[in-house]
């Protein structure tokens, strides 16, 4: 009986986020793949989306790197090599967010390349700015939903000591 109750929490937490366009019909498909022996497999990908971004906004995408190259006299291969390199971050973090439909977040990677297109730097710092509070709505998004799928599946099986059940032990501990 928990596990249908926590299975319905789930989904109306959900069906809001979709409502509020925070994940997509991709975040479904994730969903349906999931199978009986492994899961898990869902929040184990969240939670690989999660570690994985958080520590490429850090070292890629800091707005204040733009805003510092500014600031700095006109070196025009170095503000172009780092350019780069923060659009194939975002780039990067495009196919991740559809991936795990993160509509937000794919979305402002859009408005990034498309301030891009029209050099607009102002516009780049703009969609830099939302791609990291976005992923940040969208990992506390994750976390919950993690949290649920791990209390659905603690409620639901016989206590034993396989992988997935370990896997949402540790995820548990980590919040």
């Amino acid at each position: 009986m928990a596990a249908l109750a926590l299975k319905q929490e789930l989904d109306r937490f959900l069906a809001k986020k979709y409502e509020e366009k925070i994940l997509d019909t991709q975040f479904e498909q994730l969903q349906r793949i999931q199978e009986a022996d492994n899961p898990g497999f869902v929040a184990e990908m969240l939670q690989l989306f999660i570690d994985e971004i958080e520590k490429q906004i850090l070292d890629n995408i800091d707005p204040r790197k733009l805003e510092e190259l500014k600031k700095m006299p006109r070196v025009v291969d170095l503000e172009s090599q780092i350019i780069a390199k923060v659009e194939s971050y975002v780039h990067r973090l495009k196919g991740s967010s559809v991936s795990v439909g993160s509509y937000q977040i794919t979305l402002a990677c859009n408005e990034f390349r498309q301030a891009g297109e029209r050099n607009d730097m102002a516009g780049r710092q703009k969609a830099l700015t939302k791609i990291v509070n976005e992923f940040y709505r969208v990992k506390d998004v994750f976390k919950k939903v993690i949290e649920l799928e791990g209390k659905i599946y603690q409620s639901s099986s016989a206590p034993r000591q396989d992988e997935t059940s370990q896997y949402f032990a540790s995820s548990s501990r980590n919040n």
